[in-house]
């Protein structure tokens, strides 16, 4: 759900009730929550119970690449773990939500397409992102539901990650991400500035 707390406040609650919804849709289900370690896993735990008290999550502390791993999707917040998930090809849908106003600042002050480091790796929508007012428990079960049970959406998914991993690398991958990233805004703001769009 994020590495801040009040990224972790925005995101988790409406993340448990997309998989409150999804036990009902998605048999076998299993949840693993990972957090950074800089977080205590009892404030977390409390976040889990009040929201949700009747949902099981495995909580995982500081071991993103082992989750991401064992996992068939992910439902992820903007950032660089979007990056570490498309190295190892695995699945996901990117969430994000802010204030309104930083959200209409932001909007204002940089157009672009996308916000997830994935899709502006690969300069197109390879996974889907659900920002702001679409960011709803229904959403998330829906673009998650539709990863588990459409094949041939999945596979084009894994096949669209791996071409993102292959234009990252493996060494200096973080570096190349943020030059790409540097590359693509400095792209807008000057289209921006032209008046193309």
């Amino acid at each position: 759900p994020g590495s801040r707390r009040h990224e972790i406040l925005r995101h988790l609650p409406v993340m448990l009730a997309a998989m409150q919804r999804l036990r009902g849709t998605v048999s076998g289900l299993q949840l693993i929550l990972c957090m950074p370690p800089s977080i205590e896993p009892e404030w977390i735990k409390s976040i889990v119970n009040s929201s949700h008290p009747g949902i099981h999550v495995h909580l995982s502390i500081g071991q993103p690449d082992d989750v991401i791993a064992a996992s068939d999707v992910l439902v992820v917040a903007s950032g660089t773990a979007t990056l570490q998930a498309a190295i190892h090809e695995t699945p996901m849908v990117i969430v994000y939500k802010v204030s309104w106003l930083t959200y209409l600042l932001s909007r204002f002050l940089i157009r672009t397409l996308f916000i997830g480091m994935v899709n502006i790796v690969a300069e197109k929508k390879v996974v889907p992102e659900l920002i702001q007012s679409n960011m709803t428990s229904k959403m998330i079960e829906h673009e998650v539901c539709r990863i588990l049970t459409d094949s041939g959406y999945m596979k084009e998914m894994k096949e669209n990650l791996r071409h993102v991993r292959e234009k990252l690398g493996t060494t200096g991958a973080s570096i190349r991400a943020a030059q790409t990233v540097l590359d693509f805004m400095d792209k807008r703001l000057h289209h921006t500035a032209t008046g193309v769009r």
